[in-house]
């Protein structure tokens, strides 16, 4: 038995001591206390702010509107949704983009996606048939049933709809306006009921956990003592906790018949996996009791046998709590602060688990798009609600055949169910015109719908009308309050509402306090408020409209959210060099031509400027094969050594932020080149890039150049600083015959073709680096370095005189022998087009003259083409029999396992067949059995009657007194006499 006693000093705490409580080294247990915000401790409940209450959530109102952006406006009086927490007043100043990447990683912690623990998945099956009612009463039973499988997610898309939340408005920028992850969303995608009382995760008081109320029953189940209990027998101490794995197996005995799924790979995949290592969704309705071993928990804890299903289904609330709905920065662990919410839970109290929910995954998107460093950022929330959100308004996954619950979330789930997507590919998602299936999700009629929040509406309906009013929503954990606004008003078009523009967000400071807490949870999910709404009617067909001003106004909001995260990407020191590279590689597609002949680049693919440093290098199943990857080359200041980023100030003129080596920032203001504004264009993703001619020559090796005065003129003594980044991997293959080429890197050496000219002192530094010519040059199967260096043209700084160029060669540096690739023609294809990317942004500055440098390089690229023609048109006969041998020898190999595992398979195939035929004729046996039961229970009961009726009968004859002899005698006589009148009576005549 366990004892609970309250403790004051330093601060309220719960101690937890077991039965040798007398014994001075006994195990001691302290956790702390909060004050609990539901309950009959609580100070605040039952408060709220009339402020934040409406009469009408909606209005009609006549606007001009149009179906999407390019149809023709036309005057309707159309729905429009109301908000208490925004000015009626159309905002009036210009949005922005408040978070930022220095780079893109995905830290080891998944952002806490769901990971497979051993029994859990067999724990689920057990719970939901056995507690289906309870369940489905408190409106969780789809929740969990969710939590039966694993999600999964792309890299580039979480990247690219990260690099789109706002989190100032808690919104996803898309082409087609904002949209965001609502109530509604997690109530229809994920199972998660709005609708219920206050998440108050908190560990209770000794006090409120004991004591009983006037009726004498318990202020909390007593289911919740002995969560208690179990926590104190697994926790070693008071920090480390309670693994999930532990838990698990401690509360469920039974069989574990799931293995691990299989980790995820870098491979890319287009279609479908075939093989899915989840449980098949499949839920039996039958149940067997509890053997002993599963019954061996309750024995340990003492737990009655009355409350053992109670009690059971608590300890599962709180893994499911933990692990799938609301797991927090202690990642896999069991919290003792949530086994009040889940006995509660488990005794029929139902909780409104979507708002807390969506508390963490907004507070959680934010702390992703404001981190410094994801690597090492300990952010966790329900992601995998994300991962559903996207694949149902995004088509991000594939479609999982799951019939047996139509639960959207499950349909995405499995591993490897993420469809892959390259960086560019998935900022086009949200570049799409989606707005058609914008509302899918709502409850829209055939008509108009008014409806008044009397307290007569369905479950549904309640939780809809909540989901439709702006608000906050609020997680409570211990004493860690997260508040979050929620904004409706923003993406109405989600509920079928016309869109306009949003007003600003009130200025509401939130003072910290509980009081202020739960006045603002009450006040935003209260019921029986008497308000009306209108729900409009489902579009025949399109979108739900949008109004002109809206339709004016978005545009800029976008264009502002995506140039608000312009970077420039400087390169970081190598390993064997104190020249700095960019590690960060870019996912924009590169357009690929045959090696013979000559790039031409798009201006797609041109040098970027200002690229967004988020563009980092992604995962290595994201946009190409290992073998196809791309190389880095990066025209960038010399000067400066830390990323520096470019942000827009409240006059719409450009910054350049760069950090010191102190963390402090340094602003100066920069200008674009008067002439060079008609060179750039905005891409879909916001970033500006140069603006290409239209005229074949514009991509030609010989393209016509500019004099160095016109350039001089046309930059108006301002320096340029422009950033291209290719991904940086280098292109090597097991053969490495080749010739020798190294007479090249001579022929390129630049001092020797323009150091007559360029020997001027007042001029800043241009640098090339050649390692890449001269690591192609040494016989094709010379080495190359891990981090190669890249082709480096550096601006000219300031100086006193005239701002002319000069040049400088860095010498090849020596590398650990590694072969090149002479196979793979896509990345010297790729190489190609960056080289003749840079040459041809050197002409543009036309400080030097590179056609002669550019006629070497082409020569050397058409010679490797030639060579990688002959080379992989035909194998050598020695090596055709040698790769013959090896597939032959795998081939039998695998033949082999295979028959081995197909033996397996049927034994196996066989013994489930066994297993199932007993199951069948244990489960036919037990009806029969449970029919007999029955009747005799029937008989049984009608048999205790007649033993009732008895028995009275028998007390009452045995509480008669017996006659005397005497009193036998003189009944004798007097029955004779009686017979004797009688006989008189009978022979009387009246008339003789």
């Amino acid at each position: 038995m366990m004892h609970f006693r309250d403790r004051d000093s330093p601060h309220p705490l719960l101690e937890i001591v077991g039965d040798d409580q007398q014994n001075p080294n006994a195990k001691v247990l302290l956790l702390e206390v909060q004050p609990p915000a539901i309950g009959v401790f609580s100070l605040v409940s039952g408060a709220y702010d009339e402020s934040l209450l409406l009469k009408e959530w909606s209005k009609m109102d006549t606007k001009d509107v149009m179906r999407n952006f390019s149809s023709k406006d036309t005057s309707l009086k159309v729905p429009l949704l109301k908000s208490v927490i925004h000015h009626d007043a159309a905002s009036s100043k210009s949005s922005h983009f408040d978070g930022s990447f220095n780079n893109w990683r995905v830290p080891s912690s998944n952002f806490g996606n769901v990971c497979y623990t051993p029994g859990y998945w067999e724990w689920v099956e057990d719970v939901l048939p056995r507690h289906k009612d309870i369940l489905e009463l408190i409106k969780v039973y789809d929740a969990i049933y969710t939590s039966l499988f694993t999600y999964d997610y792309d890299d580039n898309v979480l990247h690219a709809f990260c690099e789109l939340w706002r989190p100032s408005t808690n919104t996803l920028s898309t082409f087609i306006g904002e949209m965001s992850i609502s109530l509604w969303d997690l109530q229809s995608i994920g199972g998660l009921p709005v609708q219920g009382h206050f998440y108050d995760e908190v560990v209770p008081s000794a006090k409120e956990l004991t004591q009983t109320d006037t009726k004498k029953e318990l202020l909390l189940p007593q289911s919740c003592r002995y969560l208690f209990s179990a926590y104190y027998r697994l926790a070693k101490d008071d920090l480390q906790g309670v693994s999930v794995h532990d838990w698990v197996k401690f509360w469920f005995r039974g069989p574990n018949r799931y293995a691990e799924p299989p980790q995820k790979v870098s491979k890319v995949r287009a279609t479908k996996p075939r093989l899915n290592h989840n449980p098949s969704g499949h839920i039996d309705s039958n149940f067997l009791p509890r053997t002993d071993e599963e019954n061996a928990p309750f024995v340990e804890l003492d737990v009655e046998e009355s409350l053992r299903d109670e009690t059971n289904l608590a300890a599962f609330f709180a893994c499911w709590l933990c692990k799938f709905v609301l797991p927090n920065k202690k990642v896999n662990h069991v919290r003792a602060s949530v086994f009040k919410v889940a006995s509660l839970m488990a005794h029929g109290k139902k909780f409104s688990l979507a708002v807390p929910v969506l508390a963490s995954i907004y507070r959680g998107l934010k702390e992703i798009s404001t981190s410094s460093n994801l690597s090492v950022a300990n952010i966790i929330f329900p992601i995998h609600y994300v991962y559903g959100w996207l694949g149902e308004y995004f088509g991000t996954h594939h479609r999982a055949n799951r019939s047996h619950r139509s639960i959207p979330l499950c349909k995405i789930s499995g591993e490897k169910m993420a469809k892959c997507f390259n960086f560019t590919d998935a900022q086009k998602l949200f570049q799409q015109d989606v707005a058609r299936h914008l509302h899918h999700l709502a409850m829209l009629q055939g008509k108009d719908l008014h409806l008044t929040d009397n307290g007569k509406l369905s479950n549904s309906w309640n939780e809809y009308i909540i989901s439709l009013r702006s608000g906050y929503v609020i997680l409570r954990h211990d004493s860690n309050f997260i508040v979050e606004s929620y904004n409706p008003i923003r993406f109405s078009r989600q509920f079928g509402f016309c869109q306009d523009v949003p007003g600003d967000l009130v200025e509401r400071p939130y003072d910290g306090t509980l009081l202020t807490l739960v006045q603002l949870w009450n006040s935003s999910f209260r019921l029986n408020t008497f308000s009306k709404v209108m729900i409009p009617t489902c579009p025949l067909e399109g979108a739900p409209l949008m109004t002109r001003e809206y339709v004016d106004w978005w545009p800029s909001q976008r264009m502002n959210t995506s140039q608000g995260n312009l970077r420039i990407i400087l390169k970081k020191t190598k390993k064997d060099s104190t020249s700095t590279s960019s590690k960060g590689a870019s996912d924009q597609s590169k357009e690929k031509s045959h090696p013979s002949s000559k790039s031409q680049v798009k201006s797609n693919d041109t040098l970027q400027v200002a690229k967004t440093s988020s563009k980092s290098k992604t995962s290595k199943d994201g946009d190409v094969p290992a073998k196809s990857k791309l190389r880095r080359l990066t025209l960038a200041s010399k000067a400066t050594s830390p990323a520096p980023e470019v942000g827009h100030n409240s006059y719409g003129t450009n910054e350049l932020h760069v950090s010191s080596d102190n963390g402090n920032d340094q602003t100066s203001n920069l200008e674009t080149p008067c002439d060079e504004i008609s060179h750039m264009y905005a891409s879909p993703d916001g970033v500006r890039r140069p603006n290409a001619s239209p005229s074949p020559t514009d991509r030609h090796w010989n393209r016509p150049k500019r004099k160095a005065q016109e350039l001089d003129d046309i930059c108006c003594g301002i320096d340029i600083l422009d950033t291209i980044v290719i991904d940086d991997n280098d292109f090597v293959d097991e053969d490495s015959n080749s010739a020798s080429l190294f007479e090249l890197a001579k022929q390129l050496d630049l001092r020797k073709l323009y150091g007559g000219d360029l020997n001027n002192g007042a001029v800043a530094d241009f640098t090339v680096d050649l390692n890449d010519l001269d690591a192609a040059a040494k016989d094709f199967h010379s080495s190359i370095n891990d981090d190669q260096p890249s082709l480096e043209v550096v601006p000219p700084r300031k100086s006193p005189s005239r701002p002319m160029p000069s040049l400088e060669v860095v010498p090849p540096r020596k590398s650990p022998s590694r072969p090149l690739r002479p196979g793979s023609s896509d990345g010297f294809t790729e190489l190609e087009s960056s080289i003749a990317s840079t040459l041809e942004e050197i002409r543009k500055v036309n400080i030097i003259d590179v056609s002669s440098l550019e006629d070497h390089v082409e020569n050397f690229f058409k010679s490797y083409a030639e060579y990688d023609t002959l080379r992989s048109s035909k194998m050598t006969k020695e090596s055709h029999e040698k790769a013959l041998a090896d597939a032959q020898h795998r081939l039998d190999d695998a033949k082999m396992a295979h028959e081995k595992l197909d033996g397996s398979m049927e034994k196996l195939q066989a013994s489930l067949a066994d297993v199932e035929k007993d199951l069948k004729s244990l489960t036919y046996k037990k009806k029969k059995v449970t029919a007999l039961i029955n009747i005799y229970q029937e008989k049984l009961s009608k048999s205790q009657e007649n033993v009732t009726i008895t028995e009275g009968e028998i007390y009452t004859i045995e509480a008669n007194n017996v006659m005397s002899n005497d009193e036998v005698e003189r009944l004798a006589k007097l029955e004779g006499a009686v017979e004797k009148s009688r006989q008189e009576i009978i022979s009387f005549k009246l008339f003789p």
